[in-house]
C-alpha cells in the first residue's frame, strides 16, 4: 500500500499527495484530481472519454439493472477520410512525426485548443506516421516532472481522437521510479514500501481523458518503448507504480476506446475509472472493442470504477513479460477503486500468458459481470479469479488452473455461474505449458452454490477438481451434461479429483489412461442425484463404476 505518490502529471507541475493505506489505482485517480485543481495551466488535467454506438453519432445506451454494458454513444464505425470541419490538426501545431522529432509540445497545444472550445476532433496524420512523444525536465532538489501528451478534460461537447492509424511512441530515454532529485541519477530505496517526495518520476501518460461528456479514441498505437525508458529504483509498495500508460480514461460519461493497439508500456495498456459511483448511480457507458494491450509492464486492462462496461474482439497478453514487470501481472484486473464496478460484459476476448492471474475480480465492489466466447490461459498464474458476486461466464474455453470463485449461503444466486465452458491444462500453441496441477482448486471453502452447467473438464497433466471445505446445504453444484474426462494420473491408485461439498446431477466421468494406471474419485461429502456416470474401468467413484446410485457418499 503506498503511503504517499508523486503526482507530476501535468505540464511543469509537480503535485505531492499524502495517499495513507491506499492502492496504486487510488494514488492515480487522487494525482489526477490534484493535478486539476492544483490549477496546472494548459493540459495539466488528464482528459475524458466518450462511449460509440454501432453506428454513427448518437444518444448513449443505458444498461438496465442487472443487465448487459450499455452501448456508447459516438463514432460508430469507420473513421472519415478527411477531417471533419473544425478539426484540431496536430501538425497544424507543429508535429511532424517522422519518428525522430519529439512532437510533445504539438501534441499539447493541440489539446490546450480542444479544451479551450470545450471539446472538439483532434486529427493526427495518416501513412503510418510515428510521432515521438514524451518529456522531463530536472531540477536539483525538485526532481523530475514530466509533461503531459494527449490530455483532454472537462469537455462538454464531444471529443474525438483519430489516429489514423498513426504510431504514438515514447521518447528513449525518458525516466521512470525513483531518482535522487538533487543529484538526477537512479536511487535504490532502503526498503519497500517506498514513497518518498520527490524522488518517484512518472514516465508519460500517452491518451489522458477525464470529465469529459463524450469522448472516443480510434485506430490509434501506442508504444511505450519499455526498452527505452531509463530506469531508477523501485517506487510504492513493490516494483514500479507509477504513471507509464497508454491510456487513462477517469470520470467520463461516455467513452469508446476502438481499434487501438496499446503495448509495452511500463504500467498499463489501458485504465479506465469513475471514481465516487454507487450502486444507485446513473450508468457510464463504456466501449473497449478491437484493442490489443500487450507486454505492459504492469496490466493489460485495469478497470477501476463505472458502470455498463462492454469490452468486445480484444486480447490482453503478456503483462509483465516485457523487459520487467510489476504487479499484479494480469491481463484484466476488475478492481473498484472509490467508486464501484456493475454491469460489465467481455465478449470474445484472449488473454494469455500473463505474469500474474489472466482475468481477476478479487478486491473493490465490483459485481454483475458476465464474460462470454472468450479464451482466457493461465501460463504463468492462475487462469481466472472471480471473486465477486453475480459473476457468469458463457460458452468460454479456460486453459489452466482456476481459483476463487465467489460463492454465498445466504444468497445462492450471486455465485458464479458457468454455463457450456470448458476447462483444459493443454499446451498454449504459442507460450506452452498451463498453469497448475488441477483444473480447480476450490481448497478456500469460499465457492459455496458455485454452479457448473453443461460443461466439460479434460484433465490432461495433472488432476481435474479439488474441491474442500464445502457442505451438502450449500454444495458447489455440477449438472446438466457436465463431463470429466480424467487423462492422467500420477501414480497408479492415486485420487484424480476430490469432491468435498458436491452435487452431481447428469454428469459423466469419463477416463482415457494407460492399462497400467488406475485411480479413484475421493468422495468426501458428495450428493448424487440422476444420471451420474462412471465409465472406468481405471477410475471408480466410491468403489463403482457405471450408472452411480442416487444418494450421499462420504469417505
Amino acid at each position: 500500500m503506498s503511503e504517499s505518490l508523486l503526482g507530476n502529471l501535468c505540464r511543469g507541475c509537480i503535485v505531492e499527495l499524502v495517499l495513507a493505506k491506499r492502492t496504486f489505482q487510488q494514488a492515480i485517480t487522487a494525482a489526477i484530481a490534484t493535478a486539476l485543481i492544483a490549477g496546472c495551466t494548459g493540459s495539466g488535467g488528464m482528459g475524458g472519454g466518450a462511449g460509440a454506438g454501432a453506428g454513427g453519432a448518437g444518444t448513449a445506451g443505458r444498461a438496465g439493472a442487472g443487465g448487459g454494458g450499455g452501448g456508447a454513444g459516438g463514432t460508430g464505425g469507420s473513421a472519415p477520410a478527411m477531417p471533419p470541419p473544425g478539426s484540431v490538426l496536430v501538425t497544424d501545431h507543429g508535429a511532424r512525426c517522422d519518428g525522430t522529432t519529439n512532437d510533445t509540445a504539438a501534441f499539447v497545444a493541440a489539446s490546450d485548443k480542444i479544451n479551450q472550445a470545450g471539446g472538439g476532433t483532434l486529427w493526427l496524420p495518416s501513412g503510418g506516421v510515428t510521432c515521438i512523444v514524451g518529456q522531463q525536465t530536472f531540477k536539483a532538489g525538485s526532481g523530475y516532472s514530466t509533461s503531459s501528451i494527449i490530455n483532454i478534460h472537462d469537455c462538454p461537447n464531444k471529443v474525438t481522437i483519430y489516429g489514423n492509424g498513426a504510431k504514438l511512441r515514447a521518447a528513449d530515454g525518458l525516466r521512470f521510479g525513483s531518482f535522487n532529485p538533487n543529484t538526477g541519477e537512479p536511487y535504490t530505496p532502503p526498503s519497500m514500501p517506498f514513497t518518498t517526495y520527490p524522488y518517484g518520476v512518472s514516465a508519460y501518460v500517452m491518451v489522458h481523458l477525464q470529465g469529459n461528456a463524450s469522448a472516443s479514441v480510434v485506430d490509434l498505437e501506442l508504444d511505450g518503448n519499455i526498452n527505452g525508458l531509463k530506469l531508477g529504483g523501485q517506487y510504492g509498495d513493490v516494483g514500479i507504480q507509477l504513471p507509464a500508460f497508454g491510456i487513462i480514461a477517469y470520470s467520463n460519461e461516455n467513452l469508446e476506446i476502438k481499434r487501438i493497439h496499446t503495448h509495452h508500456h511500463g504500467t498499463d495498456g489501458v485504465m479506465v475509472g469513475f471514481p465516487g459511483l454507487t450502486e444507485q448511480s446513473a450508468p457510464t457507458p463504456t466501449l473497449l472493442e478491437d484493442v490489443v494491450s500487450e507486454y505492459n509492464a504492469r496490466q493489460g486492462f485495469s478497470w477501476v470504477g463505472g458502470i455498463g462496461m462492454t469490452v468486445r474482439r480484444s486480447k490482453f497478453m503478456s503483462s509483465g513479460k516485457a523487459r520487467f514487470g510489476s504487479p499484479p501481472g494480469a491481463g484484466i484486473d476488475i478492481e473498484a477503486e472509490e467508486s464501484v464496478n456493475r454491469d460489465g460484459v467481455f465478449e470474445n476476448i484472449q488473454i494469455a500468458n500473463n505474469s500474474g492471474v489472466g482475468f481477476v475480480a478479487d478486491s473493490g465492489d465490483s459485481a454483475r459481470i458476465t464474460v462470454r466466447n472468450s479464451s482466457i490461459w493461465g501460463n504463468s498464474g492462475w487462469s481466472i479469479w472471480p471473486l465477486k458476486p453475480h459473476m457468469r461466464f458463457e460458452g468460454c474455453d479456460i486453459h489452466g488452473a482456476a481459483v476463487n470463485l465467489f460463492g454465498s449461503k445466504d444468497d445462492p444466486a450471486s455465485a458464479v455461474k458457468f454455463v457450456g465452458c470448458s476447462f483444459d491444462d493443454v499446451d498454449h500453441p504459442q507460450f506452452g505449458k498451463a498453469y497448475g496441477d488441477m483444473l480447480l482448486n476450490l481448497g478456500a471453502g469460499i465457492s459455496q452454490n458455485v454452479e457448473f452447467e453443461n460443461c466439460k473438464f479434460t484433465a490432461t497433466r495433472g488432476k481435474s477438481l479439488y474441491i474442500v471445505g464445502g457442505t451438502l446445504e450449500d454444495p458447489i453444484v455440477l449438472s446438466k451434461g457436465t463431463t470429466i474426462s480424467h487423462r492422467f494420473v500420477p501414480w497408479s491408485g492415486d485420487f484424480v479429483s476430490v469432491l468435498n461439498g458436491v452435487k452431481l446431477d447428469g454428469v459423466h466421468f469419463t477416463e482415457s489412461l494407460p492399462e497400467t494406471l488406475s485411480g479413484y474419485v475421493a468422495t468426501q461429502l458428495v450428493w448424487v442425484g440422476q444420471n451420474v456416470v462412471v465409465d472406468g474401468p481405471r477410475i471408480n467413484f466410491a468403489g463403482r463404476t457405471g450408472a452411480i446410485p442416487p444418494g450421499e457418499y462420504r469417505y
